[in-house]
């Protein structure tokens, strides 16, 4: 789905196991966030793209903040040098 999210979700209502988010703004991994959030399955991740980029601090403080709403979840470091797993959905 091409765009700016959230405009791309609309009609989005399956459920997902893996989610890879790579927005690179602030808002929309905000908006992505809370929006697939509802939508994992037991079980499932979230990888975000960026998060441990120098140019992309919005992308960590999304992430802080959506931790801070959601306190089951965790963050793992993939090792990809960039990406963050968020666990526990």
């Amino acid at each position: 789905y091409k765009g700016y999210f959230p405009d791309t979700a609309i009609g989005i209502k399956e459920k997902f196991c893996f989610v890879r988010i790579d927005v690179d703004l602030y808002s929309p991994t905000v908006a992505a966030l809370e929006f697939f959030h509802s939508l994992m399955v037991h079980g499932g991740c979230i990888v975000v793209h960026d998060y441990f980029g120098e140019s992309y601090k919005g992308i960590r403080r999304a992430v802080a903040e959506y931790l801070e709403n959601h306190l089951e979840l965790s963050k793992i470091p993939i090792g990809d040098m960039l990406s963050i797993a968020i666990v526990g959905y």
